[in-house]
């Protein structure tokens, strides 16, 4: 009878440990679907927060014993989670973008300035000549930007400006 009693007891113990390791599991797994990151929202035709570098001056690497330049000016759009963002205008827009560069970019501008300057000073004039070049050379300069900072993700590349010489 005695052992009846244990092994019952036993048995009871380990039902409780399986419920409360049970519950415990459960409740870890909601947490950490509440701190799944948010989707990112894109609105056709509409731009995320975006940070516009000054027009400069690149030089290219040399190619066929000539030096050649690019003048360029570069946007970078970035993800947004936010989709009032795109319903932002006029001065709201202006303070949006103001506040976002100060709080999400700061110092990670000269970083993506440098991220550009090896990227673009590691090309020749004929691969960037074309169309195609160009594309290119948006989705190298994206991805470079992935590898060096994380966040905020940088989404597109526009170039508002393209002189060769």
């Amino acid at each position: 009878m005695k052992k009846g009693l244990i092994f019952g007891g036993v048995g009871i113990v380990l039902v409780a440990v399986a419920v409360i390791g049970t519950m415990f599991f459960m409740n870890s797994r909601s947490a950490q679907a509440e701190k799944a990151e948010p989707t990112p929202v894109h609105v056709e035709g509409k731009l995320g927060p975006t940070l516009a570098l000054k027009d400069r001056v690149f030089n290219l690497a040399p190619a066929g014993g000539q030096k050649h330049f690019l003048k360029m000016q570069t946007t970078i759009e970035f993800e947004t989670t936010d989709p009032a963002w795109f319903k932002l205008t006029g001065k709201e827009l202006e303070h949006a973008l103001e506040e976002f560069e100060k709080d999400e970019i700061g110092a990670l501008k000269d970083h993506i300035e440098d991220v550009i300057t090896t990227v673009v000073s590691g090309k020749k004039v004929e691969e960037i000549s074309s169309a195609e070049g160009k594309a290119a050379l948006r989705e190298e300069i994206l991805e470079a930007i992935h590898e060096e900072i994380h966040h905020p993700v940088a989404y597109r590349v526009f170039f508002t400006s393209f002189v060769t010489d």
